[in-house]
Formats: structure tokens, sequence, C-alpha cells
């Protein structure tokens, strides 16, 4: 499904932000477009492509440069395409601006931070890590996995606690990361290591499709939430719609599967002790 027009018009915009004010500006209707565009059929990956893409450009911009001294490395979800309106923007931290930046983002509606000490992960994420370490990698995979729901006379506990964001696209994201393997950080977006873990044979084409489609269904319960102004920090179970929690338990439970399955075809432990 084709992007619509006013959204493309406004992705030209952000790189050539020349003023601050230009930046405020295509920041903030940014968050107008989306929800126009979720008033209508959309493609979730599409959307957030478009959104990370643009939300990127506008703190590369020449506006922020100015600011900063540099353009951003820009890390995390907005460096992977992953972004929705309820992520942090995050970037190494810069030579000048950080607090301007936060500032900046702040007033439209957005949230950032400057990465003082940035991980392994987010040096991958910027692509301007000089090392991969496997182990490492994994453990995050392990560690971030959706949970096991738990059960109360064998229905799932309703004051089970979700986080649809960060319970299906951040182990996704752990998990395209180590499969790229050596490749993570000059293929920093999610999709593209993906498929650089099936050319690298640790992935099966039928694990990156059912990975591709628990990333879909992460990225619209996000949007929707969003749009009904509903937190994605955390919600109880009882809280989600019904449509809602069944998109996400089919979707954790795929997610869940594949690791297992990955794990004992790649001879990895999905114990997190083990994994550390």
């Amino acid at each position: 499904m084709p992007l619509h027009e006013s959204l493309l018009d406004l992705g030209e915009l952000a790189p050539r932000c020349d003023s601050l004010a230009a930046a405020k500006g295509v920041l903030a209707e940014s968050q107008e477009l989306l929800l126009n565009a979720l008033a209508h059929r959309f493609d979730p990956p599409e959307l957030v492509c478009w959104l990370s893409k643009l939300v990127r450009d506008v703190v590369r911009s020449p506006a922020v440069v100015e600011l900063s001294g540099a353009p951003l490395q820009v890390t995390g979800a907005f460096a992977r395409g992953d972004a929705t309106p309820t992520t942090v923007v995050e970037w190494l931290a810069a030579p000048a601006g950080n607090r301007e930046i936060v500032e900046l983002l702040a007033a439209t509606g957005w949230r950032g931070r400057s990465v003082d000490a940035p991980d392994a992960p987010a040096l991958l994420d910027a692509g301007v890590a000089t090392a991969f370490a496997p182990t490492s990698a994994w453990a995050d995979v392990v560690r971030h996995r959706p949970e096991a729901m738990h059960t109360a006379d064998g229905r799932p506990d309703d004051s089970v606690v979700i986080r649809t964001q960060t319970a299906l696209l951040r182990p996704i994201a752990d998990l395209a990361r180590w499969a790229a393997g050596e490749r993570a950080a000059a293929v920093v977006g999610t999709c593209e290591r993906l498929s650089e873990g099936v050319a690298r044979g640790v992935l099966t084409d039928v694990e990156l499709e059912d990975l591709l489609r628990a990333r879909r269904t992460g990225m619209e319960l996000a949007l929707l939430r969003w749009k009904a102004h509903t937190s994605d920090e955390a919600v109880a179970w009882s809280d989600m719609p019904a449509l809602q929690r069944s998109a996400y338990g089919e979707a954790a439970r795929t997610l869940a599967a594949v690791v297992s399955m990955v794990a004992a075809r790649n001879e990895v432990s999905v114990d997190e002790s083990e994994s550390e």
C-alpha cells in the first residue's frame, strides 16, 4: 500500500531543515499526518519505516547539526527502522547541544536522550561498532524474549502486565542483530539484518516470515494504542481489547517458538544464566 503523498512530501523536507522552527514544524506535523494515516487502511511496517527515517533525518538536518557540532549518530529503534511515536529518540552523545536537542524533541511531543556510555547494541545500531560478540548478542535475545503467560484456573491471568512494544519489537530486533553477525554494524535495519541471518544460514525462510509477521503485529499494536491515547509502556492483560489480546498472544507464542528453534539448531542456550 503506497504512502500518501503528504507523508512523502514531509519526508522530503526532513533532511533539509535549516532552522529549529522548520525542524519543530516537521516533527509536529509528522504526528498529525500519522494520526490521519491510522484513520484509514494502513501498512504498519511501512508507516513505522517512514516515521523512523523522518525523525532520523530531522535530527541529522543542518539545523540540528548547528546545535550539535556534527551529524548525530542515531541509535536504537530509530536507527533500525522500528520506531513508533512512543519510542525514545536516542543518539550517541554529541560534542555539544545534547540538552537543546532533547528540548527540541520534547517541544513537539517526542522523547529524546543522548547515550553517554553506549553498550554494544547501541554501537552496533549506530553503525560504529568495530567488533561483534555473538555470545553477548544472543544473551540479549534470551533476556528480552516474551515471558510465558501465567494462568489462573486455566485462563490467562488478567493481572499480567504487557508491554506490547518491548515484548515483541525489542526481542525481534535483538534476534536480528545476533543473526546478522559481523554484518550487524554495516546492516542496521532490522528487516535487513533478518535477511542477513537467512543468508548466513542461522535463520530459515519460514522463521523469517514468522518474525516479520510478529514484528508487524507489534508495530500495529503500538500504533493503535498511541492513536487511542493509551500508554504502550505497560497495560494489564484485562485492559487490552479482545482482538489486541489475541493478536499479541499469537505473536508472542510465534516469537518464543522461533527463538527456541533457532537456539536448538544453532546449539545456543535459552537459559538466561547460561547465555550471559
